[in-house]
């Protein structure tokens, strides 16, 4: 499996409420963005929806991605939160150890053009 890439920081404010993590596929990887600001059990459970993305091959469609809050955008959420919900501490554990993770303290230059809107 290709390395997953997780970076923790603040989201913006303007995001706090509406996003707890998302992903995106580039250049061969996967970046996982989880907001730090998040309780710690809450940023652990964004991270497995995250995963619940990759492992459901959501990032390698060739298909467009799904408008935001439509049925599509909604059919994938509820796949991902169902992969989390089933995800065994084992599997946890494996997709963390293909993971390098980072704390940072502000938003990383690497993610603007993939922050939602």
């Amino acid at each position: 499996m290709t390395k997953i890439d997780i970076l923790f920081f603040p989201f913006p404010d303007y995001m706090f409420n509406h996003f707890g993590g998302f992903c995106t596929f580039s250049g061969g990887r996967y970046r996982v963005i989880i907001d730090n600001r998040q309780p710690e059990q809450l940023q652990q459970r964004f991270l497995k929806h995250e995963f619940g993305h990759i492992m459901c091959g959501h990032l390698l469609s060739s298909d467009p991605e799904p408008e935001y809050l439509s049925p599509e955008f909604d059919a994938r959420e509820a796949e991902a939160d169902a992969y989390a919900d089933a995800m065994s501490e084992a599997e946890y554990a494996a997709l963390l150890s293909l993971s390098t993770q980072k704390h940072l303290d502000s938003l990383p230059d690497c993610v603007p053009e993939v922050l939602p809107a």
